[in-house]
């Protein structure tokens, strides 16, 4: 198992790298056979389901999930907090409005180190984020405006593609492993 520092920075670099949090091109080998996914009301099982719902609800050629930081939660040990700027269209061409979201995942401490929960808020209210797709010449003036670019950063290095000797990734793709034997991961 890792600790939650050394997986922030592999989720860091992670979802830097695919935008998971939109595209849906997520390694399910962070991820526990009893994940669930919630946001606005809404909630999934499985990493599969929520890879399938992200992909499809966005439109893939101009959705962006900017990585600002993703960091371990300083009030709870079993926690991590990626925080990142939403932008783009829905997959039906609505506009999203540029919003600032904090997905927090938690991992399972007493087990083996896996991401068990995933939820996703947003700065913008669900009223707001609606106004704003039906008639975005309001934005900004009776809605929240959109949220300023996220300045450029260096892509974050991914401790896993670091280790030399592969022990991190050996120690998260066994973990997974004992998880998913026989029927359970057929």
């Amino acid at each position: 198992m890792v600790g939650t520092t050394t997986m922030a920075k592999i989720l860091d670099a992670e979802i830097f790298e695919t935008e998971w949090l939109v595209t849906g091109i997520v390694n399910p080998a962070y991820f526990s056979n009893k994940f669930k996914f919630r946001e606005y009301g809404m909630e999934l099982k499985g990493i599969e389901n929520y890879a399938r719902y992200v992909h499809n609800l966005y439109d893939q050629a101009t959705v962006r999930a900017e990585v600002i930081s993703t960091l371990p939660c300083p009030d709870h040990a079993d926690q991590i907090t990626c925080t990142w700027r939403l932008s783009g269209m829905l997959d039906d061409g609505k506009p999203i409005k540029a919003q600032i979201c904090r997905t927090t995942f938690t991992i399972d401490m007493h087990g083996i180190g896996l991401i068990t929960y995933q939820e996703t808020v947003s700065e913008v209210s669900e009223w707001d984020m609606l106004l704003s797709s039906f008639m975005p010449f309001l934005n900004g003036k009776i809605t929240v405006g959109d949220a300023p670019p996220v300045p450029m950063r260096k892509a974050p290095a991914n401790p896993l593609k670091k280790d030399p000797f592969g022990t991190l990734l050996a120690n998260v793709q066994s973990s997974f492993s004992l998880l998913c034997t026989g029927a359970a991961c057929a």
